[in-house]
């Protein structure tokens, strides 16, 4: 519901859990666009003159342009593999009452899609956009073009969640969103994560309550989660459980 940022570093975190290549593509894109800040800023400020400043503007922008291009792709492809677990989890927690509706990810650069985009093409995208805009860079100090400049939208029956969903809904969809990511962490390293659930359950109704339990359930996982609501359904079967009740900072164990 808050700005792009937010969305950007949900992917990001999650992009490179699973892989190394990812990680060294998003550290190396953050170092470039600092680099490339600072040179914007020095040619603002007049620390050097405008047109030393252009020529290292042309020297970097090639590598810019390539790790942008890299994270960009690296997004997109991540998103590409979430969706349909992102799909199933959300079915699961929100049961019947979804019916038919498609839930998708879509991944935006100055407002249009790039979703379906190839690596040349996203380069080519960002190499058009960084010629239209470079003059008002120099003039702003900064980057004006590139990934940390990207949105992703959560679709909803095709529309944006933060604007057509209820706030259940939107709280269903990113619980959806960690059940695919712990999904594809099994996936890939047959280990499930620790997971921590910090009163997701104060925007879902009674249905989704037990639809997320019972989701859960499926996940041979350490789950903690906390609620103020003790009439939440806690029906794990036969798995291991305890719970505790914290009052007024003390904390005793009521059942186990």
């Amino acid at each position: 519901k808050e700005g792009p940022e937010q969305r950007r570093d949900l992917v990001d975190g999650w992009l490179v859990t699973f892989s190394l290549q990812n990680y060294k593509v998003l550290t190396q894109y953050k170092k470039v666009l600092t680099q490339r800040n600072r040179l914007l800023k020095d040619i603002k400020t007049q620390k050097i003159s405008r047109t030393e400043g252009e020529r290292l503007l042309q020297a970097l922008n090639p590598s810019f342009l390539n790790t942008a291009s890299e994270l960009t792709k690296a997004r997109i492809d991540a998103l590409d593999i979430i969706e349909p677990l992102l799909a199933e989890a959300m079915r699961e927690i929100s049961g019947e009452s979804l019916g038919n509706v498609e839930i998708s990810v879509d991944y935006q650069v100055s407002g249009v899609s790039q979703k379906d985009s190839d690596l040349q093409r996203i380069h080519d995208s960002l190499a058009q956009r960084l010629a239209e805009l470079q003059s008002r860079e120099v003039i702003s100090g900064h980057s004006l073009i590139g990934p940390h400049k990207h949105d992703i939208s959560f679709l909803f029956a095709g529309e944006d969640s933060r604007y057509h969903c209820s706030q259940g809904q939107q709280r269903a969809l990113i619980l959806s969103f960690k059940m695919a990511q712990i999904m594809y962490h099994y996936r890939v390293y047959q280990s499930y994560p620790i997971l921590l659930l910090d009163d997701v359950l104060s925007e879902l109704d009674k249905s989704k309550q037990a639809n997320l339990v019972r989701f859960l359930t499926k996940i041979d996982s350490q789950i903690f989660i906390t609620t103020t609501d003790f009439e939440f359904p806690f029906d794990f079967g036969d798995r291991d459980m305890a719970i505790y009740q914290v009052e007024q900072g003390h904390v005793q164990l009521k059942s186990e």
